[in-house]
């Protein structure tokens, strides 16, 4: 016999479970009508507070009537177990995580339109001052009909106008979580639009945009705002949605959409472009069947894209025009008409690069004609071959120069003299690699590498980087360092070094140490001449000792100059004065430097402060390939070989970055590279298509910072 909850509910079979319910399938026997019964666990019918969060829910659902949140019924307790229970609207479809691995979205817009609905059902509930608080895709449910629905506000806060506080423990899922409710700090509606964030970032991208073995590898993922663009793994995403989707993910509250409305503007403008302003209702219709609705709208949504990027080329707007041409042959790469335009435009910039280049070197030619005969460089040369005289006591020769023009010659000494005090400073050259190649590492993808032929003097930094002149830069010594350095040099030297002033005779140095040449102040720097002011004591600074973790263990950091070195475990140790410091962070491991500021004070001292992780650099594999009818997919593989739904696009001859290292170790990423025939139409590129339709196939293995050719 089945078994009947408050005399009314018959319950068939189950649904799903939590840590806090269970969920049936019910009849309701009164009005004959299928239901969701949802029962608290028994043993935590009992516990006060667990009690008190389930009928919150009930309370919170019950003040919301709208189509895109789950309906509640009814509510109660069982009178024979003591459980309390809640009754709502039975849906008949998948949760949005179960959706997704299904049917990975091959149309960004689809994820768009989503979350248009998703805006709606939150600003419903934030107008009866209700935060959701565990906004996830597995809280998110398709109808028959595929309509989305928003449930389980089961730790939901009722908000009152005058105090919004995350008081109690800290509860919720760690993927999800915005940083100010991790902190335990005052939160928000914001919280919401945070986690709609990672909603839109799994719907585009099947994937979470913060992960980690634990929770509190999550939470620091969160609070660092450590993740990976969407369109690092799925190409067809535009710059506009990875731009989107950052905004909603700021770890400041301030920095984000400030409410549902403004998220859902700003969301219905990639629509409006396609044609699919009407989200509910392509929605219903892609939930219907996802592969005939790919198939039917990937050509239509195309030639929307055409159109807007012809556009966007007629209003001078370069970059979106890249950017669209970008996404249409991600869906399409034979599409005649992109192909043409990006032609057009790549003749265009290198006529325009040759006009500048030649520009630049007519400028730089003429401005050293005017030089020569503006300046006594003729007269410099011919000093500078006569011989060195002796200096009579008394007199003083154009070849002893007063001190400021020693200075002057040491700051324009090459640098290959300063290496050779690097020991004695406790610094070490990087390599060639790691002060050139690891600077010009950039986590943007290659594929897109189109728009810096185009765009170069509107260049767009995408992600961190150590510029080139602070490779240079932060070779340097101090200039009290290297002034006091020099003279000794020079002294040991006789002075005959490059950039220093010619030999003189003993007598004639003796005379010039022992006359008063008067220096201007502004020209003397305090600590380059102690002999200046022999009667006044130079006080050393305090110096503040700290540790500062690097991942990986191989790591190491530049600050003001000097490189320290990461012992076995990671661990740098580190002695600075107190004050304000720019440091860079690399490793000899290929990885992508990270530049930030930090302040020393007396509290660091002997203190560990927090780990800098840094993310590998992006590896890169061209194909090349002589046949013009051939298009190449690369599938990627799981560390034991098995395939995974993640396929990406590879264009002949152009560059396609891969990333997402395994962040525990510097392991290879795997891919199948497949040649098809551009006569075949793969909509949707599963595995059996490509085995079925392939001309050749090859694997191949990424290290990062890899850069690899392979041959069909």
């Amino acid at each position: 016999m089945s078994r009947i909850v408050a005399n009314r509910y018959e319950i068939e079979d189950e649904i799903g479970r939590g840590g806090m319910a269970v969920v049936y399938r019910a009849r309701d026997m009164r009005l004959n009508r299928r239901v969701a019964l949802k029962i608290l666990h028994p043993f935590l019918a009992t516990q006060t507070e667990s009690a008190a969060r389930f009928l919150r829910e009930a309370e919170a659902i019950a003040k919301l009537h709208h189509p895109n949140i789950v309906e509640i019924f009814d509510t109660g307790q069982d009178e024979e177990t003591g459980s309390h229970f809640l009754v709502m609207e039975l849906l008949d479809g998948v949760t949005l995580t179960e959706f997704i691995h299904q049917h990975p979205t091959a149309i960004p817009e689809i994820a768009i339109a989503m979350g248009c609905s998703l805006c709606d059902a939150i600003d419903h509930a934030h107008k009866a001052n209700i935060i959701h608080r565990d906004i996830k895709p597995e809280n998110i449910m398709f109808s028959g009909d595929g309509v989305l629905k928003l449930m389980d506000f089961g730790i939901a806060r009722i908000l009152d106008a005058e105090k919004m506080t995350a008081s109690g423990s800290l509860i919720g899922s760690p993927a999800h979580m915005a940083p100010e409710i991790i902190e335990g700090h005052q939160y928000s509606y914001s919280c919401d639009i945070f986690s709609l964030g990672t909603v839109l970032y799994f719907a585009l991208t099947n994937a979470l945009p913060f992960q980690g073995t634990t929770p509190m590898a999550v939470f620091k993922a969160i609070l660092d705002n450590r993740y990976s663009p969407p369109s690092r793994l799925n190409l067809s995403i535009s710059k506009k949605i990875d731009r989107l989707v950052a905004r909603c993910l700021k770890t400041d509250p301030a920095e984000r959409y400030q409410s549902t409305e403004e998220l859902k503007a700003a969301l219905l403008e990639p629509l409006s472009i396609v044609d699919m302003s009407d989200y509910g209702e392509v929605i219903s219709k892609y939930y219907a069947n996802p592969e005939a609705f790919n198939t039917e709208n990937i050509p239509r949504i195309v030639g929307h894209l055409n159109d807007s990027a012809q556009l966007a080329v007629k209003e001078h707007r370069l970059p979106n025009a890249l950017e669209t041409l970008n996404t249409i042959l991600t869906y399409d790469p034979a599409n005649e008409q992109a192909a043409a335009l990006l032609k057009k435009l790549r003749t265009g910039s290198q006529i325009k690069k040759k006009a500048i280049i030649a520009g630049v070197i007519g400028a730089l030619l003429a401005i050293s004609i005017i030089l020569f005969y503006a300046l006594p460089v003729r007269e410099i040369f011919a000093s500078s071959n006569q011989p060195s005289v002796p200096v009579e006591q008394g007199t003083q020769s154009a070849a002893v120069q007063p001190v400021q023009t020693a200075e002057s010659d040491v700051e324009q000494k090459p640098t290959g003299d300063s290496d050779a005090h690097s020991d004695e400073q406790g610094t070490e050259e990087p390599s060639v690699y790691e002060a050139v190649s690891n600077e010009q590492v950039s986590s943007a993808g290659i594929e897109r590498a189109d728009e810096s032929d185009l765009l170069t003097n509107n260049k767009l930094n995408t992600e961190p980087e150590v510029a080139a002149h602070d490779a240079a830069n932060r070779e340097e010594l101090p200039a009290n360092v290297k002034s006091a350095e020099t003279e000794s040099h020079k002294d040991s030297t006789g002075g005959n070094e490059r950039g220093t002033r010619p030999r003189t005779s003993k007598k004639a140095q003796e005379t010039a140490q022992n006359k008063e040449t008067p220096v201007p102040d502004d020209t003397v720097e305090q600590g380059t001449d102690p002999e200046s002011k022999p009667d006044e004591e130079v006080k050393q600074p305090e110096v503040i000792t700290f540790t500062q973790p690097v991942f990986p263990p191989d790591g190491y950091v530049f600050i003001a100059g000097k490189r320290y070195n990461a012992n076995e475990n990671g661990d740098v140790q580190i002695g600075l004065p107190p004050g304000t410091y720019s440091m860079t962070v690399t490793c000899k491991t290929r990885c992508i430097p990270r530049k930030m500021s930090f302040e020393v004070t007396p509290n660091t001292q002997n203190t560990t402060l927090e780990t800098v992780t840094l993310d590998w650099a992006d590896a890169s594999l061209t194909v090349n390939t002589s046949d013009s009818n051939l298009y190449f997919v690369a599938v990627r593989l799981d560390e034991q070989g098995r395939f995974t739904k993640q396929i990406d696009y590879l264009i002949p001859s152009s560059p396609k970055s891969f990333n997402g290292f395994n962040p525990l170790g510097n392991k290879p990423i795997k891919l199948e590279v497949y040649a098809i025939s551009k006569s075949k139409q793969l909509t949707g590129m599963t595995r059996s298509n490509l085995e079925k339709e392939k001309s050749a196939s090859t694997r191949v293995e990424l290290l990062p910072g890899d850069n690899r050719s392979i041959t069909f």
